[in-house]
């Protein structure tokens, strides 16, 4: 099946996406007090909004104007080997009209960047909009001064589409230069394989309606508890760096 059978999937079948080294849960405002605990104001520079300040009801606050952007799906970002907080992200313009998923909001904090985190979270990700929901195309757009973002698109091998002056207005009022960065579905088997070398992972990865087959419990913050399972590998440590 094509990109052109783009499709929209359950809300059930999404949720976790469970990698090798980390799980993408579903986003809610109930996951700002844990949030709140491990981000600094630090982390929103160069973003468009951000928490009012570092308390669980401005954080509570964000994540609500998040979560009602449309056809948003966001995550938490964990890791898989105790489930702790490494950042979040998602999807957004999840339309059948758009024919195009927009990466969104993704903060890692300090300790998790320059390793794993971020390559396995784009792997989960690209694979819910190339190989499930069968998108034509995925984009980026950061700030031009976010030199950080900007490297690793260019190491995960999206293109600049477009540059757009003074394209976007933070909540204070500061203007931003944006670049569009773009991956297409005939791209995506490259990165992959790319991904997946970055990652340590030689296999594929199944199939997310086929996860949802099996569901597997998710823990952190105040979720229910439960435990995760793979019958090929068994839990596994987070490397460093």
């Amino acid at each position: 099946m094509g990109p052109h059978a783009a499709r929209r999937l359950p809300a059930d079948l999404l949720f976790p996406l469970v990698g090798r080294w980390v799980v993408l849960q579903n986003l809610s405002s109930a996951d700002a007090a844990e949030l709140a605990s491990v981000w600094s104001p630090a982390l929103f520079r160069n973003m468009l909004d951000w928490p009012d300040d570092r308390t669980v009801e401005g954080t509570r606050a964000y994540l609500r104007r998040l979560l009602r952007r449309p056809g948003i799906r966001a995550y938490v970002i964990r890791l898989r080997s105790n489930l702790a907080p490494a950042g979040i992200t998602g999807l957004v313009d999840l339309r059948p009209v758009q024919r195009c998923g927009e990466v969104c909001c993704t903060l890692l904090l300090p300790p998790y960047r320059g390793g794993v985190v971020f390559p396995e979270t784009m792997l989960l990700l690209l694979g819910l909009a190339f190989d499930d929901l069968r998108l034509p195309r995925v984009r980026w757009r950061t700030s031009v001064a976010n030199l950080a973002a900007r490297a690793a698109l260019h190491k995960l091998g999206a293109s600049v589409e477009a540059f757009q002056a003074a394209a976007d207005v933070a909540r204070d009022g500061r203007v931003h230069d944006t670049l569009v960065y773009r991956l297409l579905h005939s791209e995506w088997p490259t990165v992959r394989l790319r991904l997946q070398r970055r990652c340590g992972v030689a296999f594929p990865y199944p199939s997310f309606a086929t996860q949802a087959a099996a569901p597997q419990a998710v823990t952190g913050g105040r979720r229910p508890p439960g435990a995760f399972t793979d019958p090929t590998t068994g839990p596994l440590p987070l490397p460093g760096g």
